[in-house]
């Protein structure tokens, strides 16, 4: 017999874990690893199963799971907190606002992107999407021939993906390292 409509149906998210959908719903939980202990905490197969995926493990969650979850006052203060840290995160002024008092349009804003871009063109499959990657320090190029610098800290979800991500003596780092700096330094090329 052929379906004549298909329904799905999810899971109400009490209103008591709204700050976990929004905990969700930022990406800054990559890199926090409170955040991602939260998850863990809410039921660590389920976790383990979906991968690095909040959303779609609050979809898989039971009703019932989601109300306990509601009821527990010490995990509804942990969520909030999180939640807290991530917004606060986001209105504290980074090393490119310091550094660049403002100028949005320079190309070291998204230097992140492109080292996160070369590390997935690099590993292809060894290292999942959930790699992140922070800029401590950014200097554009000081004029022709000189190098753009960048420092920047690689955050990845298992311990065993940092000797992928460094490759043997230092390759693979130094690589991904070399093909970022060649796309920035294309992009300053281009804006001057």
């Amino acid at each position: 017999m052929k379906a004549v409509q298909t329904y799905t149906v999810v899971s109400h998210l009490p209103d008591e874990l709204a700050p976990l959908r929004e905990v969700a719903m930022n990406l800054g939980w990559m890199s926090d690893e409170r955040a991602r202990d939260l998850f863990r905490r809410i039921d660590r197969d389920t976790w383990d199963h979906v991968g690095p995926d909040p959303v779609g493990m609050l979809l898989r969650l039971s009703q019932e799971r989601l109300e306990e979850l509601a009821a527990d006052a010490s995990f509804v203060a942990l969520a909030t907190s999180v939640r807290d840290e991530l917004v606060r995160s986001l209105d504290t002024p980074r090393w490119f606002q310091v550094s660049h008092e403002g100028r949005l349009s320079s190309v070291g804003y998204f230097a992140a992107e492109y080292v996160r871009e070369q590390i997935l063109r690099a590993t292809v499959k060894e290292v999942p999407h959930a790699t992140t990657v922070s800029v401590d320090r950014y200097l554009e190029s000081r004029g022709p021939g000189l190098a753009v610098q960048i420092d920047a800290t690689i955050h990845v979800e298992r311990q065993g993906q940092k000797k992928i991500l460094i490759g043997a003596a230092g390759s693979m780092l130094k690589h991904i390292g070399t093909e970022a700096r060649n796309v920035v330094e294309l992009f300053n090329d281009a804006g001057n």
